[in-house]
């Protein structure tokens, strides 16, 4: 495969209609969510690129984060996902968690909500402390 092939997990069903940037419909999570807001980064393999992001929730089985993005993310891409922790700026290498797209909000200027599965179960889910 190709460094440029747009890689992607099993489909999902699309979301409900998002409101702004949240979504809305029947709450289908299996883990709680917490709210928090911290630094991100989007890692998008297909083209090489890191996208700054901030989080809106994370839970153990995923996160909603908000992308600063021209380019739309897909549902079933898959990416990777670090947590700045402890107020720091850097997200280094080891902690980015492989995920994939599981919603999308439409794009508000250059922002998008991204609705993310972590893939691995056996890594351990990006922490904030």
């Amino acid at each position: 495969m190709s460094a440029h092939t747009l890689r992607t997990a099993p489909p999902v069903q699309q979301a409900a209609e998002p409101d702004s940037l949240a979504f809305r419909g029947p709450n289908r999570r299996g883990h709680h969510r917490f709210p928090l807001i911290r630094a991100s980064k989007v890692y998008r393999p297909a083209s090489s690129t890191f996208v700054p992001a901030r989080t809106v929730n994370l839970s153990v089985g995923g996160a909603l984060v908000e992308a600063a993005s021209a380019r739309p993310f897909e549902v079933g891409e898959v990416v990777e996902i670090g947590v700045a922790l402890r107020g720091a700026a850097l997200v280094r290498e080891p902690a980015m968690v492989e995920a994939v797209v599981v919603r999308v909000s439409p794009a508000q200027g250059d922002r998008q909500a991204v609705a993310l599965r972590y893939l691995n179960p056996h890594h351990p889910a990006p922490r904030a402390a």
